[in-house]
């Protein structure tokens, strides 16, 4: 058996009577013997990164389960015909990035206990991006969408490899775009900031003024 992850987007109209049948019907496949599954992420409604069936908005469920190849097959079967999913994929899940993962928290715990951690411990090379950390994957990709190549970000072969991967399959489940970057909101000052701003402002206006009536 395989570990695979299996990613739905539904409609955000779809209601729940809907959603439960279809997650039940999914279900009822992947849990076939001898599968299981392992977890269950239900990341709520979030924006596309471009517009899928003339929808922006989608509700995003991922399943991660075992299960033998075969069933992939029956999988795709299950969902293609369904009218509230926008978009599904299925693909073999990352051991490496959950080992990778599961030894960083080994790591912070050990950092925590020694008080420090020293910089040649520190991988600077070999990268582990994960397809659903968006703002991770923006810094390799440029503000036109276009992957950061190995002799700009200083990063192996297999890394590299690695970071194409995890692009692509965020761009097929709409967590990036195609031909954009990675937008981040503007940082907000606060009122007492914005105040002394605006006080320094008006100061120069009004001291601007008193030059203009002298001359």
């Amino acid at each position: 058996m395989r570990n695979y992850e299996t990613i739905v987007i539904f409609k955000t109209g779809a209601s729940e009577a809907t959603v439960s049948t279809i997650t039940k019907k999914l279900e009822k496949v992947i849990t076939k013997k001898p599968g299981k599954v392992t977890k269950k992420d239900e990341w709520g409604n979030k924006t596309l990164a471009y517009p899928i069936k003339k929808e922006k908005q989608g509700k995003y469920v991922v399943w991660h389960y075992s299960q033998e190849p075969k069933v992939v097959a029956e999988v795709d079967k299950a969902l293609r015909y369904e009218e509230d999913i926008l978009r599904y994929i299925t693909h073999v899940a990352d051991e490496e990035l959950e080992k990778h993962l599961a030894s960083l928290k080994a790591k912070k715990a050990e950092k925590t206990e020694e008080g420090g951690e020293s910089r040649n411990n520190r991988d600077t090379f070999d990268v582990y991006v994960d397809y659903k950390d968006v703002l991770g994957l923006s810094r390799y990709i440029s503000e036109r969408g276009k992957i950061t190549p190995r002799r700009v970000s200083g990063v192996s072969a297999k890394s590299q490899r690695r970071i194409s991967q995890a692009v692509k399959r965020a761009r097929q489940i709409a967590l990036l775009s195609y031909t954009d970057g990675v937008y981040t909101e503007r940082p907000q000052f606060d009122r007492s900031e914005r105040g002394e701003r605006g006080g320094y402002e008006r100061g120069e206006r009004h001291e601007r003024g008193e030059r203009s009536e002298r001359y």
